[in-house]
């Protein structure tokens, strides 16, 4: 269970995509074992903020 989700108030986090991001890490690896080359460099997986009532919501 997240720290979050236990606080008074619920503390606004990140959801950073874990199934996406582990895809993404195993498919690397699969194609460094085939030789594949792998580029260099950051690899960005989208995530989202979950809003809880630590942040105020802008009108």
């Amino acid at each position: 269970m997240p720290l979050s989700t236990n606080s008074r108030p619920g503390l606004s986090s990140i959801d950073a995509n874990l199934p996406e991001l582990g895809r993404q890490a195993a498919q690397r690896v699969f194609e460094a074992i085939d030789g594949v080359e792998i580029p260099r460099g950051e690899h960005h997986v989208p995530v989202r903020l979950v809003v809880r009532g630590s942040t105020v919501v802008r009108r």
